[in-house]
């Protein structure tokens, strides 16, 4: 079992590094995103876009996640296409995070990975 459980691991994170994410759905937010959602058994991806302005100093995500199953993997990028921050929620304690870094100009990209997923996720993202 604990083999079949690291193996599954080790293939989520080539999934991760190397799967097509969709293209938005949704038009950039105006300098603030919110989302929140409710999920059951979830495979798949996701990407949230804000479109940050000229002006802007700093670019602000607040990601709450709370799983009972599955695991979700998130990426931050910038207009760039680099990536600024990432990281993984298995179920547990969740994750409460809020993450700051300084703002460049054009559309940020968060993308959101679900792992056969169970639970509830909220994103508050804004540019100031």
């Amino acid at each position: 079992m604990r083999r079949a459980r690291i193996l599954a691991t080790i293939l989520s994170v080539i999934a991760w590094s190397t799967a097509a994410v969709p293209a938005p759905t949704a038009r950039p937010g105006p300098g603030r995103v919110t989302s929140s959602e409710s999920f059951a058994a979830r495979n798949g991806a996701r990407r949230v876009t804000l479109n940050v302005s000229r002006g802007a100093d700093k670019v602000t995500l607040r990601l709450r996640v709370q799983l009972t199953r599955g695991m979700v993997q998130w990426r931050l990028l910038d207009p760039g296409g680099a990536s600024r921050d990432e990281g993984e929620v298995v179920p547990g304690p969740g994750l409460d995070e809020i993450r700051t870094v300084p703002a460049a100009e054009g559309c940020w990209v968060l993308e959101i990975h679900w792992l056969g997923a169970t639970g509830s996720h909220h994103v508050d993202w804004r540019a100031k």
